[in-house]
């Protein structure tokens, strides 16, 4: 019996450690599927490992702790991205926690711009493989240029991304690129440039003006730019028609005639001076005053006197004068072009009337020149083709912005047959003023000279001059 009483604590020393041992892996197991329950959100909301350039950087809530590990916030414009632009990006972060580090650097492409470049490249590639513009082509070349003019400045991103891609198709060398309005895919972009107008467009036109080669496009930018804002853009006008004047100077292959009607126009004293380095003083080389423009062709010598006649203010008078009257050349070796000019421009600058007077009278005008004037004084006048320049530039003279057509004389034409310059009636465009203006120059040259050749060309100026006046 004492056994059994005493086996009573044995019995309750043995609960208890019996207790103990199934409590403590309890409690552990307690603690770790806390410790698992606490962990496992904050994986769900990790980016997956295989994606991570279209992960969405979010803003953690304040107070959590940030994630172990680098995150990566890619930018909306990266290269690498695999959204399509025409995708609408998700929008998972709201608006009032949103900072500058969340914002793509640059935004995205619009679509219009997106399409509007993928169609003018596609221009290209069907104009250039078939090689021919049908009637249907024509069309559909117009109507995304009428596409691109109604869409406005929204337009003007696809218009400068085709530009800067340097493509183009010449209308004029393809089969029934006649039915098209312009020479070139380009020239088409720059009009409609100027025809949407704006800031946007503007400098488009000034960053495709900088660094170009070819003498039309400088000469239409120019045109372009100069009708957009009088005056503002002159200096980098005349300085892209310079750079490429030097180029292509001494060039058979390239038509350097826009060049120099930038210069005329733009140009003011300072394109006078470089204008002044193309024309000969004399035939013979001996009397040549700059022996380095042996090389240039004549009809570069002739753009250049015929600019110097026209320039708007009349700076190239003095340099036309200087060029005639050449103390060092004698007077048989004098080319008669410069004495031609100054009597073509005589209708708008007394200042050249009055030069040829001083040189008639001093017997300085060669036989073989009084021919020239005396066409130039009635009215015969050499002019840039206005058919292949796209049209006059800002700024010409009474007898050149009447309006119309002067009629057609003769063309100066090269190898190819293409018109160089040309020789029209503009007294048919002249006023009563004007007329009686050079009739009374012609009776001053012939008070003062009594040269055969002399008074027979002056002679017949009057005569086609007074039956202009009738």
């Amino acid at each position: 019996m004492t056994r059994i009483n005493n086996s009573e604590p044995q019995k309750r020393d043995l609960r208890l450690q019996l207790g103990v041992w199934w409590s403590q892996p309890l409690f552990l197991g307690i603690i770790g599927l806390g410790l698992l329950l606490l962990l496992t959100p904050r994986a769900g909301v990790r980016p997956p490992a295989d994606e991570p350039e279209d992960a969405v950087s979010r803003h953690a809530p304040e107070g959590a702790k940030t994630p172990v590990g680098p995150r990566r916030t890619p930018s909306l414009d990266q290269t690498g991205s695999r959204l399509a632009l025409w995708q609408q990006l998700p929008d998972p972060i709201p608006r009032d926690v949103r900072t500058t580090e969340n914002q793509p650097e640059a935004p995205a492409q619009p679509l219009e711009s997106v399409q509007g470049t993928w169609q003018l490249n596609d221009i290209v590639t069907r104009v250039k493989s078939s090689g021919t513009i049908t009637a249907e082509g024509a069309k559909n070349i117009k109507q995304l240029l009428r596409e691109l003019r109604k869409q406005g400045v929204a337009a003007v991103p696809a218009i400068r991304d085709f530009l800067r891609s340097r493509e183009d198709v010449n209308f004029d060398k393809m089969s029934g690129g006649e039915l098209m309005d312009h020479h070139t895919l380009r020239q088409a972009l720059f009009d409609t440039l100027r025809q949407i107008g704006g800031d946007e467009a503007i400098a488009v036109s000034l960053e495709q003006l900088g660094g170009n080669q070819d003498p039309a496009e400088i000469a239409m930018l120019a045109r372009n730019l100069e009708e957009a804002a009088p005056g503002v853009y002159r200096e980098e006008a005349v300085r892209a028609a310079m750079t490429a004047l030097q180029l292509w100077a001494a060039a058979k292959q390239v038509d350097v005639r826009p060049l120099f009607e930038v210069l005329r126009d733009l140009g003011g004293v300072d394109a006078a001076t470089v204008l002044a380095q193309f024309p000969a003083n004399a035939d013979a080389v001996q009397y040549l005053r700059n022996k380095n423009i042996t090389h240039i062709s004549p009809t570069v010598r002739t753009y250049a006197l015929m600019s110097l006649a026209s320039m708007p203010s009349g700076e190239g008078i003095p340099i036309l004068a200087a060029l005639a009257g050449d103390p060092d050349v004698p007077v048989a070796y004098r080319p008669p072009e410069p004495f031609r000019m100054l009597a073509q421009a005589s209708v708008d600058y007394a200042k050249a009337g009055k030069t040829l007077i001083e040189l008639a009278r001093a017997g300085q005008i060669p036989d073989r020149a009084w021919g020239a004037m005396g066409d130039a004084l009635a009215g015969k006048h050499w002019q840039f083709p206005s058919q292949l320049s796209g049209g006059t530039l800002p700024g010409q003279n009474e007898a050149d912005v009447s309006g119309v057509e002067s009629p057609f004389v003769r063309g100066f034409y090269d190898d190819e047959h293409n018109i160089r310059y040309e020789e029209r009636a503009v007294a048919a465009d002249w006023s009563a003023k004007q007329i009686q203006r050079q009739l009374a120059l012609i009776d001053k040259l012939l008070n003062v000279t009594s040269n055969p050749a002399a008074v027979n060309a002056l002679q017949q100026a009057r005569a086609l001059l007074q039956g202009d006046s009738h």
